[in-house]
């Protein structure tokens, strides 16, 4: 028989494997907070795919035809002193601009392409303008770049340098998180606050395990795709959150 008619029973073969463990694949679990929303109002929601949210109440989202997608904010990023000495050195500051900087242009990208066009992208915000504040709060890099460098293992310590309540080490799953505010263009009220904690997917073979922020990036493109869903979502309409299998390998 020809080698190549094997492929496709080795690929069935490799992702029964991955699949067989589905049984425990849980959503990340949340972050602890980081301090760029008050945590006390906020609650699983049950019609969207955070970890944590919250909504004023009867307010009129219709008012609001355009959005402001503010920088995103690094300075609640909880310190990770366990691969801040690693090689990379200072370069870990510019890798989070970098990434806040990619997260911002890709949430307007999300928008601007919007086929129901719900708001309009601005680049300063007006009295019908719904502003987006963001705020990186964590990113860990994945574990295979970790351990080709010889760092297995190390504890991350929480916001501020407290110690954080669910501990991760460098032999875990990438993962990145983010807290948000959405605020009135006239009033600058708070209307809505998220936070919301993933890990990179489950796939059988990944070009992005080769790179530090591969999964973190896509990632982040899932989250851009699901505000754009909430911005149209419908009355009772359940926002479900990203698949957990990622069959694209880059």
């Amino acid at each position: 028989m020809n080698p190549s008619a094997f492929r496709p029973i080795l690929l069935v073969a490799a992702l029964a494997a991955v699949l067989g463990g589905a049984g425990c694949i849980r959503k990340a679990k949340p972050a602890s907070p980081a301090g760029f929303i008050p945590p006390e109002n906020l609650s699983p929601p049950k019609d969207l795919p955070f970890n944590a949210a919250w909504r004023k109440k009867d307010l009129d989202w219709h008012h609001y035809t355009e959005i402001y997608i503010a920088p995103w904010n690094i300075d609640y990023l909880r310190k990770m002193t366990w691969w801040e000495k690693i090689e990379r050195g200072e370069k870990i500051k510019e890798d989070a601009k970098e990434l806040a900087a990619f997260a911002r242009l890709t949430f307007q990208e999300a928008f601007r392409n919007d086929r129901k066009r719900r708001f309009k992208v601005v680049e300063e915000p007006g009295p019908n303008t719904l502003i987006a504040e963001f705020a990186l709060t964590e990113v860990v890099p994945n574990r295979i770049v970790l351990n080709a460098l010889g760092y297995a293992a190390g504890p991350i310590v929480g916001p501020a340098g407290s110690a954080a309540s669910n501990v991760e080490t460098a032999t875990t799953k990438s993962t990145v998180a983010f807290e948000a505010r959405m605020r009135d263009g006239a009033t600058k009220e708070i209307v809505a606050m998220f936070a919301d904690r993933e890990s990179q997917k489950y796939s059988v073979v990944n070009i992005k395990d080769l790179t530090w922020y591969g999964h973190a990036r896509s990632i982040i493109r899932d989250w851009a795709d699901q505000f754009v869903k909430i911005a149209n979502k419908q009355p009772g309409e359940i926002i479900k959150d990203a698949p957990l299998f990622d069959l694209r390998p880059w």
